[in-house]
């Protein structure tokens, strides 16, 4: 089975959307070269704190591969990563198993963590799947003890990313303004991408139409690398519109 955006359509809730997608895409997001520039993100700016022992909690994990690196980074932790997908949360625990990781099935909406200390709480690109998105980062951010970290897209909306089941994209200083509403401070924030990511790639995905996610699954390992060079070393860290940033709870 291939992956059409003629599969899903605006009246799929996000659930149907990614299951379906998961089903087809996780051997793609294993090795995408974006992804991988993701991860350059999240090392860089993790790299700007030290963390205690308590757990970390990466909210709508997909596939893992994300929280996979936060496992690595942290190895005397112990590190969950939740999604609502059964399709991504069982690949998950295909591809990913470390001594430390564990992946749960949870809808994020209504998350309670039995968990007695959250270090971190993480989310990449997620919140722009909730329509009503405020409460349940501002319920984040009542169950991390120390840090959250964020990741979402900014700027123009494409068509394309209706068929990704995103409500919308962010505005610059959206996240900082509610985050320091919530009573975190800013440790460090990107807004990465410019060119390549933005507008270079965005632009060739929704110009690719109803068969973009089709082709991409099909690109040969080289094509990803070269995207993943282009997106780290030919691309800016601090201008563009990938936001990702990491916030601590400030003490009361």
């Amino acid at each position: 089975m291939v992956f059409n955006a003629k599969g899903v359509n605006a009246t799929m809730d996000n659930k149907n959307i990614w299951d379906f997608k998961w089903a087809v895409l996780a051997e793609y997001s294993k090795k995408s070269g974006g992804n991988r520039w993701a991860f350059s993100l999240m090392k860089y700016l993790l790299k700007k704190i030290e963390i205690g022992k308590g757990n970390i909690v990466d909210v709508g994990c997909g596939i893992g591969n994300k929280t996979a690196v936060l496992a690595e980074i942290f190895p005397s932790n112990v590190v969950y990563g939740i999604d609502f997908s059964d399709e991504a949360i069982g690949n998950a625990q295909k591809f990913y198993k470390m001594p430390n990781l564990n992946f749960l099935c949870e809808d994020i909406t209504s998350f309670k963590s039995p968990m007695e200390k959250i270090e971190m709480i993480t989310t990449f690109e997620c919140l722009e799947h909730i329509e009503e998105w405020e409460p349940v980062l501002k319920t984040l951010c009542n169950l991390t003890d120390n840090y959250i970290m964020i990741s979402v897209p900014t700027g123009r909306m494409r068509p394309y990313e209706k068929y990704m089941g995103h409500y919308r994209n962010f505005q610059k200083g959206e996240i900082e303004k509610f985050m320091k509403e919530q009573g975190f401070e800013k440790i460090d924030v990107l807004y990465a991408g410019f060119p390549f990511f933005s507008p270079i790639g965005r632009n060739f995905l929704n110009n690719m139409g109803e068969n973009g996610d089709d082709m991409i699954v099909t690109f040969k390992p080289i094509i990803h690398e070269i995207i993943y060079i282009l997106y780290r070393f030919c691309s800016f860290k601090r201008i563009g519109d990938q936001f990702m940033g990491l916030f601590k709870k400030v003490n009361q």
